[in-house]
C-alpha cells in the first residue's frame, strides 16, 4: 500500500464563509487515511470530515471560526489535504458530487461555475 496526498480546492470563488463538499472515491481501489484542513479559512478553521468507506463517500465541513463567522474569502484556496492510501493498481477518480455547496457569511450557497474530479493512477 502506498500513501499519497491530494489538495481539494476553490477556484476564483468570491465572499465565501464556509464550505461542504462530499466526494466519491472508489473503495475498491483507495481508501482514505486521513484529512487535513486546507489553509483557505486561516489557520484555525473549523474542519469536520466523515469518511463512509462502505459507500466511498468523504464529506467534508468546514468554515471561519468564532467571531471570523461573518468574515469571508474569495479566490483560490486549499480547502482540504487528503491522505489517501491505495489498495490495488488501475486507474480510479475522485469526484466533487453535486451536493456540495459554498456559501457565504450570511448561509446563502454561493454559485460553483462546476465540479471537478482528479484521476489517480497506481502502476
Amino acid at each position: 500500500i502506498f500513501s499519497i496526498s491530494v489538495q481539494v480546492y476553490a477556484l476564483e470563488v468570491p465572499d465565501v464563509a464556509g464550505a461542504y463538499i462530499q466526494m466519491a472515491y472508489d473503495k475498491s481501489k483507495i481508501s482514505i487515511s486521513n484529512v487535513n484542513a486546507g489553509d483557505f479559512f486561516g489557520s484555525a478553521p473549523v474542519f469536520i470530515y466523515e469518511d463512509d468507506p462502505d459507500n466511498g463517500l468523504l464529506n467534508i465541513y468546514t468554515s471561519f471560526l468564532g467571531s471570523d463567522s461573518s468574515s469571508t474569502v474569495s479566490g483560490t484556496g486549499n480547502l482540504a489535504t487528503l491522505i489517501l492510501g491505495t489498495i490495488t493498481a488501475g486507474q480510479s477518480t475522485i469526484t466533487y458530487n453535486s451536493e456540495s455547496e459554498l456559501v457565504d457569511a450570511q448561509d446563502n450557497p454561493v454559485v460553483l461555475n462546476g465540479l471537478g474530479e482528479g484521476v489517480i493512477d497506481v502502476q
